[in-house]
């Protein structure tokens, strides 16, 4: 009787502590549901992309790139939905999009351009590091406002044959736009697009 006395105890003190934990999750969705519909766009972002010291940091620096405080919570909302229906990791895709926005990539072609990325990427078999190489290759081309064989060796370094797909944009050989890039005679707005539609 002791025996089945302390099972009943054990149990009891098992569905009370799910009840609750039940009710702090109904509770952290009331919550958010509340401040999503008051309008509470600064707490929702607070409360969906944490109150730790990187979160704001992260929030001051698009912020700044972006201009305003509405247009970073808004990329950072965009940034946590496209994570979390993609491989990639929300910190070091606020990474790869900061170094975008900072090298002059326009915030509506961010997320995107970081989708073909990382489509590329994966067929090819890389990962993490890869992405980077690419988003790095292709910032510092938007960044100079030319394209180099600088960066075109590093995609290829990666497997991503840009010289190849300049070649059908611009039209002629592998050969012909090298020296026309050379010159500096390729819009490099055009060069990126190609590189990334691939």
């Amino acid at each position: 009787a002791k025996e089945m006395h302390g099972v009943e105890t054990a149990t009891s003190g098992a569905a009370d502590q799910a009840g609750r934990l039940e009710a702090a999750s109904n509770k952290a969705r009331g919550w958010l549901a509340g401040v999503l519909a008051t309008g509470g766009a600064a707490a929702a972002a607070r409360y969906l992309y944490g109150l730790g010291d990187a979160a704001q940091t992260a929030r001051t620096s698009f912020r700044t790139l972006l201009g305003s405080t509405e247009a970073a919570d808004a990329m950072l909302k965009e940034m946590a939905a496209f994570a979390a229906s993609t491989p990639f990791e929300l910190a070091g895709l606020k990474d790869n999009v900061r170094y975008m926005l900072a090298m002059g990539f326009e915030a509506s072609a961010a997320l995107p351009t970081l989708d073909a990325v990382g489509d590329a990427v994966a067929s090819l078999g890389g990962g993490t590091a890869q992405i980077e190489s690419v988003v790095r290759a292709l910032g510092q081309m938007q960044q100079k406002g030319k394209v180099s064989a600088e960066e075109l060796n590093q995609l290829a370094e990666v497997g991503i044959g840009g010289w190849k797909y300049l070649a059908e944009e611009f039209g002629g050989t592998i050969g012909e736009v090298q020296e026309a890039a050379e010159k500096g005679a390729l819009d490099v707005t055009r060069a990126v697009s190609a590189i990334v539609e691939g």
